[in-house]
């Protein structure tokens, strides 16, 4: 059995305070509940359980909207979007992400 806090690493560190409040939150609704994937999709955080209520769907979808305005790399405030591929980050690692990205095509193109 797999829960949120098996999937922490998952995503980006900054959305770890994200997971773990879901999961508290998740546990006091049905504790044994089973999570079947944790991921990044389209630059927002997905949760997939294997069984759900609507209030556990309500918690989720909360949680996923949140994680659009939070950096995934440090958890301080962020935006979606991006020049290669939608990520949610902060403008410091906004800039770090292209530029590393812009950098890997440079050297793609040699």
């Amino acid at each position: 059995m797999t829960q949120l806090s098996d999937h922490y690493d998952d995503v980006g560190p900054g959305w770890k305070r994200l997971l773990e409040q879901l999961h508290a939150d998740i546990s006091v609704l049905k504790s044994d509940y089973q999570v079947s994937q944790v991921k990044e999709k389209f630059g927002a955080l997905r949760v997939y359980l294997d069984r759900s209520t609507r209030a556990m769907d309500d918690l989720i979808r909360e949680a996923e909207k949140k994680s659009a305005h939070l950096c995934e790399v440090c958890g301080q405030p962020g935006e979606l979007g991006g020049n290669y591929y939608l990520r949610t980050l902060c403008a410091e690692h906004r800039k770090a992400d292209d530029e590393a990205r812009e950098n890997r095509w440079k050297e793609y193109e040699r």
